[in-house]
């Protein structure tokens, strides 16, 4: 590890969290470095890819601005 590593690099975290506090906080897992892996069910995807604003007003599971905020920095697994 060098100076310049952040402090989570190395490390590898699956994210199973729902709604706010749980994206939140492994978005900030995220941003010191960890690998973060945003694990859903295709039957039961996370709640905040139905709350808009959607890009360009178009409604779509991936197109939510809440969920893309709180999971950038993630890989998805679904």
């Amino acid at each position: 590890m060098n100076s310049q590593a952040l402090p989570l690099s190395g490390i590898r975290v699956l994210d199973f969290t729902w709604a706010w506090a749980g994206p939140f906080g492994t978005l900030q897992m995220a941003h010191m470095g960890a690998e973060v892996l945003k694990v859903e069910s295709e039957r039961r995807p996370c709640v905040t890819r139905m709350i808009p604003p959607f890009a360009d007003n178009i409604p779509g599971p991936n197109r939510a601005g809440y969920f893309n905020q709180y999971n950038l920095g993630k890989r998805a697994q679904r």
